[in-house]
């Protein structure tokens, strides 16, 4: 795979809970409190060009918007600036104009 170390990473409220000579202290870990727009993620992302080609990559994402790479299946390895829009789709765009309909893995 020419993208290796791919995951899937979720972010979610973490609890824990320590019990210490009969006191019980909750710690709670949440970024729901951050604004969406600060949140930044490096996803894996796969779709298709204008000419339906399959193209898969890596890009980083912060709020709506975000860069990154895709290569196409003969090998070219393209630059691209997307837009994230509804649910997991985004659309990515390369520097000579092209446009790439891409969706998180």
């Amino acid at each position: 795979m020419p993208f290796g170390g791919c995951e899937n990473k979720t972010s979610s409220k973490v609890d824990q809970q320590k019990t210490t000579r009969g006191i019980t202290i909750e710690a709670k870990q949440s970024n729901a409190e951050l604004p969406l727009d600060t949140l930044q993620y490096t996803k894996c992302v796969y779709g298709l060009d204008e000419e339906g080609n399959s193209v898969q990559g890596r890009v980083s994402i912060e709020g709506n918007s975000g860069i990154g790479i895709v290569k196409t299946t003969n090998g070219r390895i393209i630059e691209v600036v997307l837009d994230k829009g509804k649910q997991d789709k985004l659309i990515a765009t390369d520097q000579e104009g092209y446009t790439y309909k891409l969706l998180l893995r």
